[in-house]
């Protein structure tokens, strides 16, 4: 007969023997250090495999393949030589950049600029002569720069080309920002930070385990597991940027969150080992029954979390799909260290697993002794199970009042802004806004008009100055109906509400008409594949009003086909991305998780009571995220960033798609120790306390680990990372102490023998004889 995968297990009899996860117990006892030969070999083989992925890395993955604004970009490079700069060196004089020194000096640097073999196209002041590119106080002027190859290369330029063009140059003092060089700042980074979260976490992770194990033989082994997963992935990683573009974002959340989970599996792993060993079993039957309760949970648990992950795989974005892979890889990983590596350690270890033990003061348990019927936990759950409504209705009131902040939720994308303050690139970023008008060459938006030839030429025909264009130039002739229409369509662009300047081949346009010539030769808008319009702003280019500008601008009648492009634009494409792959994603999640917890449980009720735990859960946790991050309350308690009064749009469904599945991990070793129970006493409220007693300080404890590992993710100076692992770390403390220790108990005891009804079968579930075997 086959067991329920989660349910109690009875001990087989001679000559038989249950199933457990992965290779057989008695093959990892035989065979140990077979085992443990092969992975210190593959463990030196990944990590000569993923030596120098850092190189490899980009940040860039957030534009959706074949939008409209990516076919713009894709247009403007190869019709008009055009396109957003990747570099922007800012040049300063302490005089007007318009004299002939500073003038010749800053040509100079562009020239030099111009020869390295990196650079595609260079276009400066002095040469195009365009406002915005000159300061409001006419003291500095801009160099904007388009760079050679992909992302990658084109963030190694930036990198290798930055030095040289900061600091001080005869009578110019120069500084480097742009698209490119806030990669380049952003991966170096990026690196550091995650050697120092590592220094930061493995030393305090050892002592939260030697507090729960009181052994340091027994805490360092979730800390060797933790490093095996992640060297692993970043060998997987490393062999994927062979394939597609890899985000450094996905090295950086993959490590954390791998490591947490392999200490977090290993944790129960031990601990189990440990208890059946006090119970009396030598040290093969305990690897048995380790791996064939607590191991088969884990393995559903690194199920769930893979396929939660799996979530991301549905979205548009290479950024994505890096997380999701690497995530998928390190959970894997984690598993297969704890279930495979770690069980063979255990195995050569035997009763040795408890030397090196710290003082009895220092212990935060009492060594291997199992948990007693009556401890805190258990008291705990009995006192919230006395008054659940007084315990239940407060605290849902308190999730979803830290849960509404997220209701002003407004999405957006970072730019320079994703860098600390201090940051070089963020500096003169923050000079270009506050020194420079609309800028048309740099973060306009742009409207290309592929086929209408509107080639070059004048503004407006003789005599047929329209009424209020007072500077329209009447000794120039329209030269084709193209222009006439093109100067239509312009006027109608710029007469839309927020828009500054647009910019064409056929002038400049303000509020609805004509202001001037265009900016720099008006050739540079117009080419054999048609023309098109610089859109300026005095909007953040990534803001949600640039978002909804790009969105007024493609409403516009055009002359033809209208290809609206620009950071507006992007925006725009990436917010109707998420949205439209969002309901796919979010019925993946739920429906994986219900289907498991229902399997588990065979409890469509549990199976509804998790998910509506885990909304509550994220809920306040995207709430706090807003109130901090787009808000700027709290700043201080996380360290310095810049607020945009925006939430990254992509920030939400990724926290999603990892927060639910690691909720769930905690929710499968509660849940299952709370059904075996009940199927043993068939005693709800007893079930509840039981189970608690059992499983509290575990994921207690782990949780507690996860949270570490996250807040050192937090420290990073990037203010996405900061989000992910702020987010993560309340996530899970919110999931151990609100929802599991007083929701939970609180939500069962209200509803009694309900929890147990299934339309799968006639009844609850079914009182089951006790045995000696827990899942957990």
């Amino acid at each position: 007969m086959l067991h329920h995968p989660l349910e109690t297990v009875v001990e087989p009899p001679a000559g038989r023997s249950a199933d457990p996860v992965g290779p057989p117990p008695g093959f990892l006892v035989r065979r140990r250090r077979l085992v443990l030969w092969l992975a210190a070999l593959g463990l030196a083989v990944a990590a000569l495999a993923g030596h120098g992925v850092h190189d490899r890395l980009t940040f860039g993955g957030a534009t959706v393949p074949g939008a409209e604004s990516a076919r713009a970009a894709e247009l403007l490079e190869r019709g008009f030589a055009g396109g957003d700069p990747h570099l922007v060196v800012i040049v300063r004089s302490t005089q007007p950049v318009d004299g002939a020194r500073i003038a010749r000096a800053g040509s100079d640097v562009a020239a030099r600029l111009a020869r390295d073999p990196g650079v595609a196209r260079v276009t400066s002041y002095w040469e195009a002569r365009s406002p915005g590119l000159r300061s409001r106080d006419g003291r500095a002027a801009l160099i904007v720069a388009r760079l050679h190859g992909d992302d990658m290369h084109q963030t190694a330029t930036a990198a290798r080309l930055a030095p040289g063009l900061t600091g001080a140059h005869g009578p110019l003092t120069l500084s480097v920002t742009g698209e490119a060089q806030v990669k380049a700042e952003a991966r170096s980074r990026s690196e550091s930070d995650l050697r120092r979260a590592e220094l930061i976490t493995v030393p305090l992770t050892v002592v939260i385990l030697l507090l729960v194990f009181g052994s340091l033989t027994a805490a360092v082994l979730p800390v060797l597991v933790g490093v095996f997963a992640v060297t692993g992935t970043t060998a997987v990683l490393r062999l994927l940027t062979e394939v597609t573009e890899v985000s450094a974002f996905a090295m950086s959340i993959a490590s954390a969150l791998g490591f947490a989970l392999a200490v977090d599996f290993s944790l129960f792993i031990v601990t189990r080992f440990r208890e059946e060993l006090a119970g009396g079993r030598d040290a093969a039957s305990a690897i048995r029954v380790t791996l064939r309760t607590t191991g088969r949970a884990m393995a559903f648990s690194a199920f769930t979390v893979s396929s939660c992950l799996a979530a991301l795989l549905l979205f548009p974005f290479t950024m994505f799909r890096s997380v999701a892979f690497g995530g998928i890889a390190v959970t894997l990983l984690a598993a297969v260290g704890s279930l495979v590596v770690l069980p063979a350690v255990l195995a050569v270890l035997g009763t040795r697993i408890d030397c090196l033990a710290v003082p009895e003061p220092w212990r935060a348990a009492r060594g291997r002794a199992a948990p007693g019927p009556e401890g805190r936990w258990f008291r705990l759950a009995e006192a919230v199970m006395r008054r659940p409504l007084a315990v239940a209705v407060p605290t849902v009131v308190l999730l979803v009042a830290v849960a509404s902040p997220f209701l002003g939720a407004r999405f957006g994308v970072f730019d320079d802004r994703l860098l600390p303050p201090e940051a070089p690139a963020a500096l003169a970023s923050e000079d270009l806004r506050r020194d420079f008008d609309a800028r048309d060459g740099i973060s306009a938006t742009t409207v290309v008009l592929p086929g209408l030839k509107a080639a070059g030429g004048g503004t407006a025909a003789p005599g047929r100055t329209p009424p209020g264009d007072a500077h329209a130039r009447p000794n120039v002739r329209v030269r084709s109906e193209a222009r006439v229409r093109l100067d239509a369509y312009a006027r109608r662009v710029s007469a839309l509400e927020g828009v500054a300047r647009v910019s064409t081949a056929t002038g400049s346009y303000r509020d609805g008409g004509l202001a001037g010539p265009p900016p720099g030769p008006p050739q540079r808008f117009t080419s054999p594949a048609g023309a098109w319009l610089a859109v300026a702003t005095d909007h953040e280019p990534y803001s949600v009003e640039n978002s909804e500008l790009a969105r007024a601008v493609r409403s516009v009648p055009a002359p033809g086909p209208a290809v609206v492009g620009g950071p507006g634009a992007q925006l725009a494409d990436i917010r109707q991305a998420v949205a439209d792959a969002l309901p796919q994603g979010l019925a993946l999640v739920v429906l994986t998780t219900f289907v498991l917890i229902t399997v588990m449980t065979r409890s469509v009720v549990l199976a509804v009571k998790a998910l509506v735990m885990n909304a509550l859960s994220l809920g306040a946790t995207f709430g706090v995220l807003v109130h901090v991050f787009q808000e700027g309350h709290l700043r201080e308690l996380v360290g310095g960033f810049s607020v945009t009064g925006t939430l990254d749009v992509l920030v939400p469904a990724l926290m999603f798609c990892i927060a639910f599945g690691l909720s769930m991990d905690y929710e499968i070793f509660l849940l299952s120790r709370i059904t075996e129970e009940y199927r043993r006493t068939g005693d709800t409220r007893a079930a509840v306390a039981t189970g608690m007693e059992h499983t509290g300080r575990l994921f207690t404890s782990a949780a507690v680990i996860f949270a570490v590992v996250m807040a050192s993710l937090a420290t990073s100076g990037l203010v996405l990372l900061k989000m992910v692992g702020v987010g993560l770390a309340l996530a899970v403390l919110l999931d151990c102490t609100l929802i599991r220790a007083l929701l939970v108990p609180a939500v069962m005891c209200l509803a009694g023998r309900a929890n147990w009804w299934s339309p799968l079968r006639a009844g609850p579930v079914r009182r089951r004889a006790a045995t000696s075997e827990s899942t957990v």
